[in-house]
């Protein structure tokens, strides 16, 4: 909720000054007259709200003892006053407190978690809204907290599986620049005053630009990331490289079954908290994490907004796996889209596991091969200045 810093006068004409919050000015005037204080003037003030997004670990742990407390009977005030006795992170607890303040004011939960700046996604904010509505909320979130279990546990894998290769990948380039600034020094003076092999020669002049001009070494390795990076935010690429990513041959049809997967995940799991199928795909197509497939998602909402049935929304929709048209067939045929839909989840989170193994395996060969050709570089900057000597003698 707003912060408001107010000017107010009491019965006696004693001017009193001060801050609260409330959800608009009228709420704060009623809130001031009940102290019997008459508000003068006031104005909004941005007091600082979590504005990073939760993990996904504090989002389930957040979502978990909710739905546990609230379903034991406890009132949401003592379930927040509990959670923020207990050891959090500093976002976390700010996000917390945040909620818990709007709360004690009279808010929503779905509205207090949207006020918090960015720590809950929009989706699970909408899917609180809707159980508020229903009165579900319990049970709203302990299907959040087991959709962000699944989801951190889909994610964890490739990243897991691809930190040993990365460590070792950045160790050899230290290795290399190590080599390149102290080893090659070494053999100039071997040297001496005698003209240096081409090789060797041109070690000792990369030598002489990374420590007499490494700040201008820095600067170019800035400037290449920066560009790099403001390339790949480029709408027109970043659209690009996403819609490559689907229709490539053998690689196009893994990531077809990830998003696909997630976006039947997240579709579920929203429809089954109570949004409206739109509500539910807008949500899910915000999940998905491809700019090419929410734009899919965006022309299939539109479509059903003009009467469409969700299959001939999604008919058109050359980035997603088969099943999800199937799964939506049976679901809108049978009147159990949500079931359906879980149902067609399970069966791709399966195949969407074996196709994230197979994705970092490959991210494997190609990480290793990168170490392997660093590896021979580092010999061939220490060998082959030795073999030269050699020669020389």
């Amino acid at each position: 909720m707003p912060t408001y810093k107010y000017k107010a006068a009491a019965l006696s004409g004693r001017a009193v000054n001060g801050r609260r919050e409330a959800a608009d000015e009228s709420k704060l005037r009623a809130a001031l007259r009940d102290e019997q204080l008459f508000l003068v003037n006031c104005t909004e003030v941005n007091e600082k709200h979590s504005s990073k997004q939760l993990t996904s670990a504090e989002l389930i742990d957040f979502c978990r003892q909710t739905g546990s407390m609230l379903s034991a009977g406890l009132t949401l005030t003592t379930v927040l006053g509990i959670m923020l006795k207990e050891e959090m992170s500093d976002n976390m607890q700010l996000a917390v407190k945040s909620v818990y303040r709007s709360i004690k004011l009279g808010a929503p939960l779905s509205e207090a978690m949207a006020y918090t700046g960015g720590a809950f996604p929009k989706a699970a904010c909408r899917m609180i809204a809707a159980a508020e509505e229903n009165g579900t909320v319990p049970d709203a979130c302990i299907r959040l907290a087991e959709h962000y279990e699944k989801d951190e546990k889909s994610r964890y894998g490739f990243k897991s599986r691809l930190a040993f290769p990365l460590a070792l990948l950045g160790l050899l380039v230290l290795l290399l620049f190590a080599a390149l600034i102290f080893v090659i020094p070494v053999f100039a003076e071997i040297y001496g005053g005698e003209e240096l092999p081409p090789f060797t020669a041109f070690l000792r002049r990369l030598n002489v630009f990374l420590t007499d001009k490494w700040l201008y070494a820095l600067l170019i390795i800035g400037a290449l990331a920066a560009v790099i990076r403001l390339t790949l935010a480029i709408p027109s690429v970043e659209m690009y490289i996403s819609k490559r990513l689907v229709t490539m041959k053998r690689a196009g049809r893994l990531f077809r079954v990830i998003y696909t997967s997630r976006f039947c995940r997240t579709f579920s799991a929203m429809y089954s908290g109570g949004l409206s199928v739109i509500s539910a795909c807008a949500a899910a197509g915000e999940d998905i994490g491809s700019v090419y497939m929410e734009k899919q998602v965006d022309e299939a909402i539109k479509a059903m907004r003009r009467g469409s049935t969700v299959r001939a929304a999604f008919e058109s929709a050359d980035g997603f796996d088969g099943r999800l048209r199937s799964a939506v067939l049976a679901g809108e045929e049978s009147g159990k889209l949500g079931e359906m839909l879980s149902a067609a989840a399970e069966a791709l989170e399966q195949e969407s596991e074996r196709a994230v193994k197979q994705l970092s395996e490959f991210a494997e060969r190609v990480i290793f091969g990168s170490a392997a050709f660093l590896t021979l570089l580092i010999f061939a900057v220490i060998m082959l200045p030795v073999y030269e000597l050699y020669l020389a003698i």
